[in-house]
C-alpha cells in the first residue's frame, strides 16, 4: 500500500514569477515538505510530481511506500524500531505539506483535506498517552515545523526542481537532496571534526556525544 500525499501550497520568490504560476510554486513547495520531510525520517518515498490530475482531483502527489515496506527496509538495515515509530514518522510527513507552507508564509491556504484524513487514520494505530489525541497532534505539528525549519533549503530546493520538471522520480529525489545541507546539519559535522581534530592531537580519540537531527 503507498501513501499519495497531495495538496496546493506555499511562498513564492520574485524572481520566478515570469516562470510559473503562484499556485503551482504553492503545490511544489507543499509536496516538496511531504517528500524531504519523508526522507528525513527514513520512510520509503516515491516520485513527486506537480502535474493536476483532474480525476483525482489533485495538484501534486509525493508518493510514500506503505508502512510495512519502511519496516522491513529499516530492519534491513539494522534499525530495529517498533512499529510505531513507523506510524509517528508517517504522520509528521502528512502534518509536513502544510507546515511548509505555514513556515513559508504564515499560513495554510487549504487543500490539504486528504492529509489529514490520512492523519485521522494513522492516529488510530498509534497507543497515545492518557489519549489525550488533541496534545499529542500538537506535539506532532511542533516537532514537524521544527523539522521544516531545519529542512527549509533542502524543500525551496525540490521545489525549484519540480516547477522545472514537473515531475521527478524517487531516485532522481535522493540524488538531488544529497548535496543539500542544511545549516544545523554543518554545525553539527563541525563539531563532529573539532572533536576528532582535538583527539588526533592528544592521541586520544575522545567520544563524540553530539545528538541526532531527528530524534523519535
Amino acid at each position: 500500500m503507498q501513501c499519495r500525499v497531495w495538496t496546493a501550497s506555499p511562498v513564492f520568490p520574485q524572481e520566478m514569477i515570469v516562470r510559473t504560476s503562484r499556485k503551482e510554486w504553492w503545490t511544489a513547495v507543499h509536496e516538496a515538505g511531504h517528500a524531504v520531510i519523508g526522507r528525513v525520517l527514513g520512510l520509503e518515498c516515491g516520485k513527486v510530481t506537480i502535474v493536476p490530475d483532474f480525476r483525482e482531483k489533485t495538484s501534486g502527489v509525493a508518493t510514500v511506500h506503505g508502512q510495512w515496506k519502511t519496516y522491513e527496509a529499516w530492519e534491513k538495515r539494522g534499525k530495529y524500531r517498533d512499529i510505531s515509530s513507523v506510524y509517528r514518522g508517517r504522520i509528521i510527513m502528512l502534518m509536513a505539506g502544510a507546515e511548509a507552507e505555514i513556515v513559508c508564509t504564515g499560513r495554510c491556504r487549504g487543500g490539504d483535506d486528504h492529509d489529514r484524513l490520512q492523519i485521522a487514520i494513522t492516529m488510530e494505530e498509534v497507543a497515545i498517552p492518557n489519549d489525550d489525541l488533541q496534545r499529542y497532534e500538537q506535539r506532532l505539528r511542533i516537532k514537524t515545523s521544527a523539522l521544516i525549519r531545519r529542512h527549509l533549503r533542502k524543500i525551496e530546493h525540490l521545489a525549484k526542481a519540480l516547477v522545472e520538471h514537473r515531475t521527478i522520480s524517487g531516485r532522481d529525489v535522493d540524488r538531488l537532496l544529497r548535496p543539500v545541507t542544511s545549516p544545523p546539519e554543518l554545525e553539527r559535522r563541525r563539531r563532529i571534526d573539532k572533536v576528532r581534530r582535538e583527539g588526533q592531537a592528544t592521541g586520544q580519540l575522545s567520544r563524540i556525544s553530539i545528538p541526532p537531527l531527528i530524534q523519535d
